[in-house]
């Protein structure tokens, strides 16, 4: 009996009675009764010493090994005398045990708002179930808002920038320790008196970063004038960047004889009049080999039209298949599926065919109504990537301007070895 009363929370206000073991629920009830013959009344603080009656309050507390711990609490009701106070009958607290109303213990909160606070709703409910105290998300996630706030410390390194509640509708200023890498308050709006009034209200700011708007400057200088201004990580690399890019830009031919040296020195040699045309392994062709995702997009627009054909709604369809609404009425406008494809792959794509494009322009001859050629092949992109491939044969002078010889030699098309050193992608 000792050792289950020092187990219980604060016994020196508790008396342990029995314990009742219940094997099959695996939950162990401890009946203990409260032994203070003396409460404070909670509305006007008059100490009270008659006792009105008693009435047991269940509890829930840590668990002891594989068992649920039940507490029957026993405590009493008291009368309050003091003439002047509303109440005349309250209950007797235990603030180090229970709150008032509460169906846990204090100690078995403190755990779950760690949890809480470390996992969230729905990974904390997980767990709390694997330690023997069973709660809901929405119970964690309510103990959490029920949490006070942590004492704002003004930090010595402050970085503002602003965000949207919604985006050109509704701005915020967010305001963050950048020593502790967390953010410590929300302003609302972004406008220069709202910084400066926060920064008049917590002083000790020893250096603010900002981004290079005006109006968070002008805060700055009217909430804290003598603190030190420096432009955050981002716009610094930014600036860098622009600059470079500009300094770059003046010196185009340094940049090629630089690519030229690179490519000597790298022991890569360029094919002469060679430029990039037909890479060494063509894109496969899409439509000829569907990928898992078509497939199953085409069971699912066939299970759709299924369902519409038995009277099944649009919504009850988007439910059963676990589709979005607008996805399902979309389906239904379509009778048969048409896989959509990426731009630049499959059939639409003129890359697939530049070795035939290659083939029918060796011989010299400009060939007539390629398009229609390629239309057999299967291709399904525009005339106009058409012209654009055969602008670049005639660059590579695969394709002659007029008609030669049969026995006319072309340079080998290749892939280039290096991309051109561009200022911006340089810099």
């Amino acid at each position: 009996m000792q050792a289950l009363t020092e187990l219980l929370p604060h016994p020196e206000h508790l008396k342990f009675q029995s314990l009742q073991l219940d094997q099959d629920r695996e939950q162990s009830t401890l009946v203990v009764a409260s032994t203070q013959l003396t409460n404070q009344c909670p509305v006007c603080r008059h100490t009270s010493h008659q006792i009105h009656s008693h009435y047991q309050r269940t509890v829930s507390d840590l668990p002891w090994a594989k068992y649920r711990i039940v507490i029957a609490l026993r405590v009493h009701k008291f009368f309050c005398r003091n003439q002047a106070c509303e109440r005349r009958i309250f209950t007797e607290r235990l603030p180090e045990l229970v709150a008032p109303g509460a169906r846990r213990t204090q100690r078995l909160d403190e755990q779950l708002s760690e949890i809480a606070l470390a996992l969230g709703g729905a990974a904390g409910a997980r767990l709390s179930r694997k330690l023997g105290c069973d709660v809901s998300r929405t119970t964690l996630l309510r103990l959490i808002l029920q949490l006070p706030l942590p004492q704002l410390v003004t930090p010595k390194t402050l970085g503002v920038d602003d965000f949207s509640f919604r985006r050109r509708q509704t701005y915020g200023t967010l305001l963050v320790d950048l020593d502790q890498h967390r953010p410590i308050a929300i302003l609302p709006g972004r406008e220069a008196q709202t910084l400066a009034s926060w920064l008049q209200q917590h002083p000790g700011v020893e250096t603010l970063s900002r981004d290079r708007s005006k109006i968070y400057k002008r805060g700055m200088n009217e909430g804290a004038p003598g603190v030190t201004q420096v432009a955050d990580r981002f716009h610094l690399m930014q600036n860098l960047a622009s600059v470079l890019e500009q300094v770059l830009s003046s010196h185009s031919k340094d940049l090629k004889a630089a690519q030229v040296n690179y490519r000597l020195a790298q022991g890569q040699t360029q094919v002469p009049n060679a430029c990039l045309i037909v890479p060494d392994e063509p894109p496969p062709d899409v439509a000829a080999q569907p990928s898992a995702h078509r497939q199953q997009r085409g069971a699912l627009h066939q299970q759709v039209w299924k369902l519409y054909n038995q009277g099944w709604s649009s919504a009850a369809i988007a439910h059963q298949v676990g589709m979005s609404l607008r996805t399902v009425q979309r389906d239904l406008r379509k009778p048969n599926y048409a896989p959509v494809y990426p731009r630049g792959s499959g059939k639409r794509s003129i890359e697939a065919y530049k070795d035939y494009l290659q083939q029918r322009c060796a011989s010299g001859q400009r060939p007539k109504g390629l398009m229609q050629e390629l239309r057999q092949l299967g291709y399904r992109g525009s005339e106009r990537s058409l012209q654009r491939a055969l602008q670049q044969l005639r660059q590579a002078k695969v394709i002659a301007p007029k008609r030669l010889p049969l026995n006319q030699v072309f340079p080998k098309v290749v892939k280039p070895l290096l991309s051109s050193l561009t200022p911006s992608r340089l810099s």
